[in-house]
């Protein structure tokens, strides 16, 4: 209970794993009461170069933004394309 605000933002355990879950981190077993382990493959003992490729999850509704994006952004490429497709003819 003295360690999680020391370290981190938050004080409630539940709140940690959330947050571990969210980059990805998942649980192993508990090999015996009160231990609890995480792993993640690019969290690695002496791999620091790893480290920068653990990513918070993006969400469903950020993801649906930046295709959007990249929707208008082709068919704006499109109608370029297509104007001056027309203009060699």
């Amino acid at each position: 209970s003295k360690v999680l605000p020391t370290y981190f933002r938050t004080k409630r355990f539940r709140s940690f794993v959330r947050n571990l879950n969210m980059y990805g981190f998942r649980s192993r077993k508990q090999s015996q009461e009160g231990v609890y382990r995480f792993r993640h493959p690019q969290f690695r003992r002496n791999k620091k170069s790893l480290l920068s490729k653990i990513r918070k999850k993006t969400t469903q509704k950020s993801i649906l933004s930046e295709l959007r994006g990249t929707i208008k952004e082709l068919r704006q490429n499109y109608v370029k394309l297509a104007s001056g497709h027309s203009k060699m003819e």
